[in-house]
């Protein structure tokens, strides 16, 4: 299956060992004594794409998700979770984190979303732009929209949690230095900004 431009690199690194001579007759007269090797040290690994090699939250649970999805479909794993909130809840919630195996996941899923769903993942992302803004812009044109990323993930929310989600979002996208992502954020922060009272 196609994973959504993200590719996860598993680096391993190797030991180096010194070879071992074995014991020889006295030298011929002509040749030369052999220099001493020392062992140089281990060059330390490729790096793999941030956060991508193992999952720091909920990595059990990921490694279920990926797997279903391979083996049966993004469409068949989320329809799944529909019918089980908490489970669907703990997606949404490692999602929140903006941890990029979790974004992984979000792209595979909305592959196999409906209205429904679709946006039950826009919200979880939306609650992860505030952790990670640039990371989770890099999804608008992978299957989320700005419309779907930037807005405000509650509903009927208590007095004031809207207002501090829109405060803490606004400074995280107003953090944002690339500029290939300016004209974005600039779309954002008018989807997240709230209607005046």
């Amino acid at each position: 299956m196609k994973r959504s431009g993200l590719v996860v690199l598993l680096a391993c690194g190797g030991l180096l060992s010194s070879a071992c001579s074995p014991v020889a007759a006295p030298p011929e007269p002509a040749a030369a004594p052999a220099p001493p090797v020392s062992a140089a040290p281990a060059a330390p690994p490729v790096s793999p794409v941030p956060a991508l090699q193992t999952a720091p939250v909920e990595p059990e649970l990921a490694k279920q998700i990926n797997s279903e999805i391979d083996a049966k479909g993004a469409k068949a794993v989320i329809a799944a979770l529909d019918r089980d909130e908490l489970r669907f809840g703990k997606v949404g919630d490692a999602t929140a984190t903006a941890d990029p195996v979790w974004l992984t996941i979000a792209l595979r899923l909305r592959e196999g979303s409906d209205a429904g769903t679709g946006e039950t993942l826009s919200y979880a992302l939306a609650r992860a732009l505030p952790n990670a803004p640039e990371r989770v812009l890099a999804l608008v044109g992978h299957g989320y929209t700005v419309g779907n990323l930037c807005t405000s993930p509650f509903i009927e929310p208590a007095p004031g949690v809207a207002e501090a989600y829109e405060a803490k979002a606004v400074a995280a996208l107003q953090s944002v230095t690339d500029p290939a992502l300016k004209t974005t954020v600039e779309e954002c922060i008018k989807g997240i900004t709230l209607p005046p009272k």
